[in-house]
């Protein structure tokens, strides 16, 4: 006959779609954080990743003004992979919770048809 391809079953289904969507709405979170005129309580709100990423790196001392410039972008460039991947982790499990408590709610619903 021949093999058939691996099923997936509805937690793994979940899994998947909750990584793929967590990773635009992180990415769009971030983005929205980044703007100066945005409030400081919806900033960390958005993006919880913001605070925890630019609050984990150390500002350090540069010996002109060629080692400051270096120095800044990696600090911010470190600094924002670490808000991506804690906002990423953060949506992601919320997404799944929130997937999850629906597809149990659809479960315990009787039909009325």
């Amino acid at each position: 006959m021949g093999s058939r391809p691996p099923l997936l079953n509805t937690t793994s289904k979940r899994a998947l779609c909750s990584a793929l969507l967590a990773i635009p709405t992180a990415i769009l979170a971030f983005l929205i954080s980044d703007k100066a005129e945005i409030p400081d309580w919806l900033r960390y709100a958005l993006s919880p990743g913001w605070t925890f990423g630019f609050h984990s790196t150390k500002p350090q001392l540069c010996g002109g003004i060629f080692d400051c410039i270096g120095e800044l972008t990696r600090e911010i460039s470190q600094a924002a992979e670490i808000a991506l991947t804690v906002n990423v982790v953060i949506y992601g499990l919320l997404i799944f919770g929130v997937m999850t408590t629906i597809s149990a709610l659809k479960a315990k619903r009787p039909d009325t048809m």
